[in-house]
């Protein structure tokens, strides 16, 4: 009776295998959709069983899959997937920390498998915006006023098969310590860094090993995934596998209960194991299942801007894709297609400056058109009383060499504009730059040019063939003008400007539309309508902090901030005071743009204080010294106290006389006068009147300019008078400007300004 049970049981089991459970139908894919649209391009491609490349069960590779794009405008970069990451299965958390504004929506896992995660952290109160969650770094266990862990529920995995974690992370620095930690009475597995910025994998609480071939960098955003599959642990940064622990030969198991600790399935920025704890920015943060080599992430990258219209479809190459069985995945699918989102490029809405219209950049410089015409004098005064207005460097165009001159040229070609003044002007008898006055050694005449007679000022031509049929093969020409001839001119922003010793702030605004003036507060406004994030680089970006690389919605801004700066001590790249960096504006479907962007330093020039630049014995008795200082002076930091006699100490060395006391016995002072912009030696520069300064009335202690007849013959005579002596006074300005309150704009020199008071006065 056995003998024949036996038998039977046994074919059974024969007719079983293989011939019922034979599997003859191929792989195929079950859907396709889009998988990332805030940190790079993808779409997540779904297969109905677990698929490999060949029947060795190897994963798939990118040389699997081929890409075409149809409809719309936009095109690829590649055929070739740009790179393929297997999920290890179902999602089975995902928590954004970046979909919400309230407090509920913040913490919450979008796949509502899950309950909130948990933030005990100093920063829970402020973690709710759109940059991600954030994690000061600061270990903390019971009641902290500091410090305090982030966790999640309790996420369940089959931890004897397959499982992933993924994770976009940002430090704020670099130190040993944990990016995540699974188990918190019992660190199963985790993800880790070291002061060098290796990336490297903890598991079974103690054992650590590192990428020293990888070196990350703080305040930049990095995807981690950390997978585990039936032994083997590996650790993806950017979707590039870094490292790996275990092998099929000698498998890693988590031994939690092994060492009389109890398995939890938290995931926390904490290692309560050695005190160490994350600082920096999480988001996207995702748990995926067991089910193995079923979903990857199919990255691409594009050529050309979308328009919203066009169809990505995943093709699979012939021969290339296998399931268990060894059936062949077939070159025509049905569920391989996805639309893609539009992808206009970055709008940077045009810097505004009263008076000009923006026409270009180039290398860091801004131009701009006089919106009219005036002199050249006009022109000079215009464009440095707008540079200063906004606190800048730059001004009326200047042209120094061959390159310049054809960027002027194409700057006005592409406004439809054929001339403008340039800043180059003849005083006396050579060629100078009419900004900083210093000679001119480049020029670009036109074959005529120049012709002398008071054509003192320079007019740039970009097509001269108006001027004669002989110069219609000469072009980006110069020819001397008439400095009251009238033309529009251009305004060149070389660099933002801030005084020494402060700090500057460049502010970007996101679908914000400008206000007047927007240079004055450094802003850039940017319309978009998919993500964009923000990153710097160049010479001097380590000088530069950013404070996100994300915008919070549509009314949102980022600072990136440069702080004081020496101007006595420049650290730039070149040691010429002026910081640089590259803006980088990347779309998440890989259309980019990058700004280059200047900020100087200007010298503040007092830092050292007022200084005495001459003294002298002021009487034969040598009772009284006369010192000058470098600059008006006060008692007190207001700036408005007289000094007195304790301000001041005395000291005689050599010879035989002593002094009686150290402090002075009485103080008095006088104004200073200014005659001229070229010497500051006053008795040099006045020409006084017959008989002048004779002090008839007493007190006559003021100079003026003589009266209406001197000034016709051009004599311009000094007088002096009492302070009560009323008449109207010229007030100088070295910013530039053309509209003071209570003044006419008499005209300009050498970039300053004078005006006349409307009304009279006494001289104080």
């Amino acid at each position: 009776m056995r003998k024949i049970i036996f038998l039977i049981f046994f074919g059974i089991v024969f007719n079983l295998n293989p011939l019922l459970a034979q599997d003859t139908n191929p792989p195929i894919i079950k859907s396709t959709s889009i998988y990332n649209q805030d940190y790079t391009n993808s779409i997540l491609l779904k297969f109905n069983e677990e698929v490999f490349t060949n029947t060795s069960a190897a994963t798939l590779t990118t040389s699997d899959f081929n890409l075409t794009m149809s409809g719309g405008t936009g095109s690829l970069s590649s055929s070739s997937p740009s790179f393929l990451d297997l999920k290890t299965g179902g999602l089975l958390a995902h928590y954004p920390f970046t979909n919400d504004s309230s407090s509920s929506n913040f913490y919450k896992d979008i796949t509502n498998n899950h309950s909130n995660v948990t933030d005990q952290s100093t920063n829970a109160n402020s973690n709710v915006d759109y940059k991600g969650i954030y994690s000061d770094g600061i270990y903390c266990v019971g009641n902290c006023n500091n410090g305090g862990p982030i966790t999640t529920p309790s996420i369940n995995v089959d931890r004897t098969k397959s499982f992933s974690f993924e994770l976009d992370f940002k430090m704020d620095e670099l130190k040993n310590m944990p990016i995540l930690v699974a188990g918190t009475s019992y660190r199963w597995l985790g993800i880790e860094i070291n002061s060098s910025g290796n990336p490297g994998i903890l598991y079974n609480n103690s054992n650590r090993t590192y990428d020293s071939n990888t070196q990350l960098v703080s305040n930049r955003w990095y995807r981690a995934k950390i997978e585990y599959d039936f032994g083997v642990i590996k650790l993806y940064i950017d979707n590039n596998l870094v490292k790996t622990a275990g092998s099929t030969s000698s498998s890693i198991t988590f031994e939690a209960e092994a060492q009389g600790a109890t398995f939890d399935e938290v995931l926390t920025n904490y290692n309560y194991s050695n005190g160490q704890v994350y600082k920096g920015y999480w988001k996207n943060l995702k748990v995926f299942d067991s089910a193995k080599n079923q979903n990857y992430e199919i990255g691409f990258q594009i050529s050309s801007p979308l328009n919203g219209q066009e169809t990505l479809t995943v093709g699979i190459n012939s021969n290339s894709i296998f399931d268990s069985s060894g059936n062949v995945a077939s070159t025509n699918q049905s569920s391989n297609t996805v639309n893609l989102s539009d992808s206009e490029p970055p709008n940077i809405l045009e810097p505004t400056i009263p008076g000009y219209d923006f026409i270009g950049d180039s290398e860091g410089s801004l131009y701009f058109i006089s919106k009219s015409a005036s002199n050249w004098n006009s022109a000079l005064v215009s464009a440095t009383a707008a540079i200063n207005d906004i606190n800048a460097f730059g001004g009326l165009i200047s042209i120094r060499d061959q390159a310049k001159n054809n960027l002027v040229g194409t700057l006005l070609a592409s406004s439809s504009l054929n001339q403008t003044w340039i800043a180059q002007q003849k005083s006396s008898g050579e060629w100078r730059d009419g900004n900083t006055g210093t000679p001119q050694s480049y020029f670009a005449w036109r074959s005529d040019q120049p012709t002398g007679s008071g054509q003192n000022a320079a007019l740039f031509t970009r097509d001269p063939s108006g001027s004669g049929s002989q110069f219609s093969s000469q072009q980006n020409v110069w020819s001397d003008e008439n400095p009251a001839d009238s033309h529009k001119h251009i305004l060149e922003i070389t660099a933002f400007g801030v005084n020494e010793n402060a700090s500057s702030t460049l502010t970007i605004f996101e679908n914000s539309y400008q206000s007047t003036n927007s240079l004055k507060n450094r802003r850039i406004e940017v319309v978009d309508n998919t993500p964009i994030t923000y990153s710097i680089s160049g010479a001097d970006s380590q000088r530069f902090s950013i404070s996100s690389n994300t915008i919070s919605g549509d009314s949102g801004s980022i600072n990136i901030v440069l702080p004081p700066k020496d101007y006595e001590g420049p650290i730039d790249n070149n040691n010429d005071n002026i910081y640089e960096f590259n803006l980088n504006i990347a779309y998440s479907n890989g259309v980019s743009q990058t700004i280059l962007i200047k900020v100087g330093i200007k010298d503040f020039g007092d830092e050292q204080g007022p200084r005495i630049i001459s003294s002298q014995l002021g009487n034969p008795d040598n009772t009284i010294v006369k010192i000058s200082f470098d600059e008006k002076l006060s008692g007190t930091s207001s700036g408005t106290t007289p000094l007195d006699l304790n301000d001041f100490s005395l000291s005689i060395s050599g010879g035989t006389a002593t002094l009686s006391s150290t402090i002075p016995t009485s103080i008095s002072y006088s104004e200073n006068l200014r005659a001229t912009n070229f010497s500051e030696n006053i008795a040099n520069a006045l020409t006084w009147g017959n008989n002048e300064p004779n002090n008839s009335g007493g007190n006559e202690n003021y100079a003026h300019i003589g009266g209406y007849s001197a000034v016709e013959f051009g004599k311009f005579l000094i007088n002096d008078h009492q302070e009560s002596y009323s008449i109207k006074h010229i007030l100088e300005l070295e910013n530039g400007s053309t509209s003071v309150s209570g003044y006419t704009y008499l005209g300009s020199f050498y970039g300053h300004s004078y005006f006349l008071s409307d009304s009279s006065s006494g001289w104080n």
